[in-house]
């Protein structure tokens, strides 16, 4: 019995806090003094290889002025190109600078993958698409692939006035029309601003939403298009004439349910609508057919923009605060419309987002002085069937930050980081001495690993942190644990 014991005694101290780990282990820190206008850096990407990139922004206009990288021990990684930097563009597989004469494409880890030679002109703008980059001048549309080859050249009649929607070759052009075109960039299509169906009720500018097969909504103030890839228009409704309602409203990006303001991942769109009666969820599919969800209160009428949050095809979440003061918290579910609610939550309770599955709430403390900041003493999840899912308790809530699926809390002497979609603690770190309440900023990786970036004041002794992820530790030490209990066993 003793040598059972012993030896769990060498396993605690081999594995630490493995049952339950909090505390992130520091891999690197550096303090830097180089700031532009003395505005702190944001924290802007980690690539894969563990490339910590920063933005560096204008004091006067707000605008990136460039931005360094660093690698994964937090040595500053040098950039080739100087100044040129500060116009790199980014998107999901691969970044770009156009230079007067040159365009450069990177990798994601901002290795050169291209150098080449342009003939284009006064480059008023530039996207990422599925299979290439597309630039527009002001009546030009030139088409690269990711290895630098033009492809295509697009002459307008037109003046193109900007992207319609920055993932497809979709521009608004001079007169209110928007010119659709493939991916050989021949014209596909025109769709005028009056509507397809010549009612004129599309009259103001429209929201463009990409499809998964990359075809694309157009969405008016009281009209929805549906077009595919092809440029065929697929699905069309007309909510005064089909008598949804003679005066809604839909223009408004935050009417669409998107979790993506340019595209969305279901065959389906859903928009939000307040009438007299209650609160509308209206979801259109392809081919132009419609459902509709009710929330019939009064109080949800002429509320504030409701926030709203696609989980699948046929559910979503939303928040809305109404002008009386009171908040809801709701979830429609189109596939089996009884499993739809709506629910208000206190006065003094404070929405922070969605996640997952989760409606995050904080809590607010009893004020001493009215006139005190709110501050919280706990954090609950709502479950997707309106109840507590779990609970975070903690009397020094204040300056939560929500990244990705977590919740970064400012303790005042300390943060913690949370996951919420269960609740659990990840880890606690002590803020350093000195360094300003306010100005903290998180972001986290594929991996895990938190990046911090903090001052002491507004821009003035700024320094980046890299904490590894607790939960690599655990299973490090768990594997330890396991082939340590193995041998012992094989040893008794």
């Amino acid at each position: 019995m003793k040598k059972i014991t012993f030896l769990f005694a060498i396993l605690l101290a081999m594995c630490g806090t493995a049952f339950g780990q909090t505390t992130p282990k520091l891999l690197w820190e550096r303090q830097d003094l180089y700031l532009e206008n003395d505005v702190p850096y944001t924290l802007l990407d980690v690539t894969a290889s563990g490339k910590t990139i920063v933005t560096v922004l204008s004091g006067f206009t707000g605008q990136t002025m460039g931005y360094r990288i660093f690698d994964k021990d937090g040595n500053e990684v040098n950039f080739p190109y100087g100044k040129v930097f500060s116009k790199l563009k980014r998107g999901n597989k691969v970044g770009w600078i156009a230079t007067q004469d040159s365009l450069l494409i990177f990798d994601k880890e901002l290795s050169l993958i291209k150098a080449t030679k342009h003939l284009m002109t006064n480059i008023l703008a530039s996207t990422e698409v599925a299979d290439g980059l597309i630039f527009h001048t002001e009546k030009t549309i030139y088409k690269y692939n990711f290895a630098g080859i033009l492809l295509w050249q697009y002459n307008a009649s037109q003046k193109i006035e900007g992207f319609a929607n920055s993932k497809l070759a979709l521009f608004r052009i001079e007169g209110g029309e928007y010119l659709y075109l493939d991916s050989f960039g021949k014209e596909k299509v025109k769709v005028p601003t009056m509507g397809a169906s010549g009612a004129g009720f599309g009259g103001g500018a429209l929201s463009v939403i990409k499809s998964p097969d990359a075809g694309f909504w157009l969405i008016g103030s009281k009209e929805v298009y549906r077009y595919d890839s092809t440029g065929l228009r697929t699905g069309y409704v007309d909510f005064v004439k089909d008598k949804i309602d003679s005066n809604p409203y839909f223009s408004q990006k935050g009417s669409i349910v998107s979790n993506n303001n340019e595209e969305v991942n279901t065959s389906s769109i859903v928009l939000v609508h307040q009438k007299q009666d209650g609160f509308y969820l209206i979801k259109i599919d392809q081919s132009g057919q419609y459902q509709t969800l009710s929330f019939k209160d009064s109080n949800l009428f002429g509320a504030s923009e409701p926030s709203a949050y696609r989980v699948d095809d046929d559910r979503v979440m939303f928040q809305i605060n109404a002008n009386s003061g009171a908040k809801f918290i709701g979830f429609g579910n189109f596939k089996a419309a009884n499993a739809s609610w709506v629910k208000q939550i206190a006065s003094t309770d404070y929405f922070s987002g969605f996640v997952g599955n989760v409606f995050s709430v904080l809590k607010e403390k009893p004020k001493v002085n009215p006139t005190d900041n709110p501050a919280f003493n706990e954090v609950i999840g709502y479950d997707l069937d309106g109840t507590t899912k779990w609970s975070f308790k903690d009397e020094t809530i204040a300056y939560p930050q929500i990244i990705a699926d977590f919740m970064y809390i400012n303790h005042g002497s300390f943060y913690s980081k949370i996951r919420l979609n269960d609740g659990s603690l990840v880890w606690k770190k002590t803020k350093p001495a000195n360094s300003h309440n306010a100005y903290h900023f998180f972001v986290n990786d594929k991996e895990g690993n938190d990046y911090w970036i903090y001052s002491k004041d507004y821009g003035v002794e700024t320094k980046i942190d890299f904490i590894s992820k607790s939960t690599l530790e655990t299973t490090r030490f768990l594997s330890i644990l396991k082939t340590t209990i193995h041998c012992a066993l094989t040893i008794l």
